[in-house]
Formats: structure tokens, sequence, C-alpha cells
């Protein structure tokens, strides 16, 4: 899977820049990765619906994303209750394939990491999606991701439920990215790197 290369201002949402600005402060100093605890964004609490958290196991190397805390709206969207289970095993495997690659991006570059989709309502609306993954830990092993997943639709409002169902989830992205551009990025992981394109 190809990932674009993209500055801070590819960000769209407000709240997640917001976001992006608390990590990017923290991780500026020592270009490394910033502990889980010292993210304390202003007004979080206001978020919490759209956010979800995540331990990452490492199971023979490879990543296991175990869900600490998920948002009411995105476990509506889903239609799941994750809490203490590992992503894979939490939501539907055709569900999973489209985000995993995404998740392990996050992981291997050690960055943040952008991308904007859409999928359709039960009642057939197009939602538009921005996701932003943060990650968090010590030098260039990420142990928690903080994901932020904002929705809007054109036509002002939408039905929540049930919106990433298993049956023809087909999201089409526009954009799939690595946050990198203006910054120095930390040791890359062997063996979990993915493709970069500049943007």
């Amino acid at each position: 899977m190809i990932f674009e290369s993209v500055g801070p201002s590819a960000v769209k949402s407000i709240r997640q820049r917001d976001f992006l600005k608390e990590w990017l402060r923290h991780y500026a100093p020592k270009r490394s990765l910033p502990p889980f605890a010292a993210f304390k964004p202003a007004r979080i609490d206001e978020e919490m619906p759209d956010l979800m958290f995540y331990e990452i196991d490492y199971v023979d190397a490879e990543p296991r994303y175990r869900v600490t805390f998920e948002g009411e709206r995105l476990s509506d969207a889903y239609g799941v209750t994750g809490t203490g289970r590992h992503l894979h095993d939490t939501i539907n495997p055709k569900v999973f394939a489209y985000l995993e690659p995404i998740y392990r991006r996050c992981v291997a570059a050690a960055l943040p990491v952008y991308s904007t989709f859409h999928v359709t309502d039960t009642e057939g609306r197009k939602v538009d999606y921005e996701r932003l993954l943060l990650p968090f830990g010590e030098g260039c092993a990420v142990h928690h991701i903080v994901a932020s997943i904002k929705s809007i639709c054109e036509d002002g409002r939408f039905v929540n439920t049930g919106l990433m169902r298993p049956t023809n989830h087909a999201p089409t992205y526009t954009l799939r990215a690595v946050i990198e551009v203006g910054l120095v990025p930390p040791q890359r992981h062997a063996g979990l790197d993915g493709d970069v394109v500049a943007l």
C-alpha cells in the first residue's frame, strides 16, 4: 500500500490539528516519541466520543492493537465494543483488512498517519471521514496509538449506527499519508515499513 508524504498542514479538522500540534510540541525537542501520559490537549473531554486509544502488544515482532478506550460514536459506527480486546479480534475481517495497513504504517514510521476516505450510510448518504493516528512510546518504539476519527456529511445528517458495517465494506480512500514533511523522523523499524511517495 502506497502512502504519500505530507506536512502537518494536510490535516483538515481543526481539532485534529490541535491534537497534532500537541504531539509535535512533545516530539520536536528530541525527535523522539512522546510518552502517552504527556498527551493532554485542551478540551479533550469534548472529543472523547470520536477517539480510540490503543496499547501496542508485539507478538513475534508483529504489532497487535489492544483497545483501551473507545468513543461511543465509533463503537456505534462499527457495531462492536472492543475495550480490552485486540482490534483484529473485535471487528470484522473485511473491515480490519482496510484498517490494518494504516495502523501498521504508523507503527513502522513512528510518526503520525493521516487518511481521508468516504463510506455510505444505510440510507445511501456519502459520509466523509478524516482519521489521524498519533503514536506514543519511547525513542522510535510505539507503545500506544491515539486515533481521532472525524465524520462529516454534505447533507448535514447521516445514520451513524452501523456505518462501518462489514457488508459491502469498501471505503474509498482519497488520501493515505505519513505526516513527515518538515520533520526529522526517528530511526525506522525494519520489516514493518511501507512505501512512501512525496507529495
